[in-house]
């Protein structure tokens, strides 16, 4: 609880430059030292709760409670994510507020390993995914996935996603406002997720403000442009996107 990671301003090299990653816990798969990578981590009647990832300068802040990347596996059970925030940097996005679960590996030691993620049994609630607002020599940020931003291999089983935010941050002075897209969940192009006996209710998409037009939000349940299924036992209601319906 109340743990924050936070990226760094001058850095010019690596994976994920100045990103800050996983404000309660982070999940790397990959591994310079061994011939193949892999890294396993299961979270079981656990509470995951107020923390924070924030973006330095330029960059993003990625998963506010649990980040899995570069091909790890991560498994949720009967647990609890709430109240943690995944903060863009000045310029930078907010991707996934309760869990990010990022793209197949880039790196050497497991090229191409999914990144994969299965809840179960646990509730999402009250995270908030928040872009930056536009400063002096910056962008607007986009808030991306309130309860859970995924790029890989995900599956999300008999579990609750409720009042979780995607927030565009607001745009500075001639500049337009950043875009709230996936109020629950937001899957990414090459993002697989499933849904089997889910609710996911009253989470908001909502874009920034700013003097060259408000940003969109789309998506207050699940936003997606990947490979989505859900089940009949699945239920998406009740969300609100500032700009679009469910």
């Amino acid at each position: 609880r109340h743990n924050r990671a936070v990226g760094g301003d001058d850095n010019t090299a690596g994976t994920f430059v100045n990103a800050g990653i996983g404000g309660g816990l982070a999940n790397n798969g990959s591994n310079p030292f061994a011939a193949t990578g892999g890294s396993t981590i299961i979270l079981v009647n656990s509470n995951v709760a107020n923390n924070q990832a924030v973006g330095g300068i330029g960059a993003d802040g990625l998963g506010g409670g649990v980040a899995n990347v570069l091909g790890g596996v991560v498994h949720v059970s009967a647990s609890t994510l709430t109240h943690n925030r995944a903060q863009g940097g000045d310029g930078g996005d907010g991707l996934g507020g309760g869990i990010y679960n990022g793209v197949a590996s880039t790196h050497p030691s497991n090229f191409n390993a999914p990144t994969v993620l299965t809840v179960e049994g646990s509730v999402i609630t009250h995270n908030r995914a928040q872009g930056s607002a536009a400063g002096a020599g910056t962008a607007t940020g986009d808030g991306l996935g309130g309860g859970l931003w995924n790029g890989g291999t995900a599956v999300v089983r008999d579990s609750e996603m409720s009042y979780n935010f995607a927030l565009g941050g607001d745009g500075a002075d001639g500049s337009g406002g950043g875009d709230g897209f996936g109020g629950g969940a937001y899957n990414a192009a090459a993002g697989s997720l499933q849904f089997e006996g889910c609710t996911a209710t009253k989470n908001h998409a909502n874009g920034g403000e700013g003097d060259a037009g408000d940003g969109e939000g789309i998506g207050g349940g699940v936003y997606n442009l990947g490979d989505f299924e859900s089940d009949t036992l699945t239920q998406i209601l009740g969300n609100h996107a500032s700009t679009s319906h469910d």
